[in-house]
């Protein structure tokens, strides 16, 4: 149910009611430090120190990241284990059921980046189709440069394993380049302040799934999250009503448009319009499954887990703005 596939192994723990959280790290239980960054001229055989500086491990020595002087200095904030202790601090006082939840730690790169999960199953809600949604808190940070800080509140389908995006709050996600403004204890705020709406969205999600939408409507949203501009020039020039999906696929600058193509042929007409319906419920259906699966880039290229995981935050931002901006008269 990981909503970032990782190409790195996880500890895997079952939380219980009595002892809600484990007391290790998994293979994030190391402490870090920085240096400066020294080089060797063999012409005088001398040694000198540049600018920027190394992240590494304490306990085996092992280099992190190189990063220059805008990088944050307060190593207490990149630690991974303040970012652990805050999830799960925030999980502690939000006042959920904690029973059966699940948590995730994963290292990769030897140490060079870490992704926490933490699943609930007992907060979970009923979609209009029936699946079974369940709260899910997700953190990942890197050392290296591949990620940034990345802290984010969802909910799992069960059924699709699809990552609901949030459209009442922008709290659901908080991301920070490791710099001198990075503030841990300020996104976890967010974060906790966001699990507060999560029932709300559950209202919307029912009031989407009675609001009917036409395929050219949906073939529009479509557009906009992919960012097709052929689409959008005409639909401004002509109007949504005068919009033929078909007759359009079979113009160069929509059927290049991978991301359109497959939202609106695989998903949309594929799959949730024919299973959940014309309804806006369906449409944002689509525009999830293709956040949160992207196991291809927009051109069709597979791309690494590394990458992964950049082109799924970009596309959640994406869409999230997207929904928030067509989705609000259906609610």
């Amino acid at each position: 149910m990981s909503s970032i596939i990782l190409d790195f192994p996880g500890k895997t723990t079952t939380i219980g009611s009595n002892d809600p959280f484990p007391s290790d790290y998994g293979k994030a239980d190391f402490d870090i430090d920085k240096t400066a960054l020294a080089y060797y001229l063999k012409e005088d055989a001398s040694t000198r120190v540049c600018s920027k500086e190394v992240i590494y491990r304490t306990d085996t020595g092992d280099e992190l990241g190189v990063h220059g002087k805008q990088y944050c200095d307060d190593i207490e904030q990149l630690n991974y284990k303040t970012m652990i202790d805050n999830q799960r601090e925030v999980i502690r006082g939000s006042g959920l059921n904690m029973l059966d939840a699940e948590e995730v730690i994963s290292v990769g790169d030897k140490g060079g980046k870490c992704f926490i999960k933490h699943t609930l199953p007992h907060e979970n809600f009923t979609t209009p189709r029936g699946d079974t949604a369940a709260l899910t808190l997700l953190g990942a940070s890197s050392l290296n440069g591949i990620w940034p800080l990345t802290l984010s509140v969802g909910a799992n389908q069960g059924a699709c394993q699809n990552n609901q995006i949030f459209t009442a709050n922008a709290a659901m996600l908080y991301t920070s380049k490791h710099n001198k403004q990075l503030d841990i204890d300020k996104g976890y705020k967010l974060i906790a302040k966001s699990i507060e709406v999560f029932s709300q969205e559950v209202d919307l999600w029912h009031n989407w799934a009675n609001m009917h939408i036409s395929n050219a409507e949906a073939f529009l949203i479509f557009a906009k999250t992919a960012k097709c501009k052929y689409v959008l020039d005409y639909a401004k020039q002509y109007g949504v009503e005068s919009i033929d999906p078909i007759s359009l696929m079979l113009e160069k600058k929509v059927y290049s448009s991978s991301a359109l193509i497959h939202m609106f042929e695989d998903k949309w007409l594929g799959h949730y319009k024919r299973v959940l319906g014309s309804n806006y419920w369906a449409a944002y259906n689509t525009i999830t499954d293709w956040a949160s699966h992207g196991f291809q880039s927009a051109r069709g290229r597979k791309v690494s887990a590394d990458n992964l995981v950049f082109l799924n935050r970009e596309r959640s931002n994406h869409a999230r703005k997207i929904i928030k901006a067509n989705f609000s008269l259906a609610a």
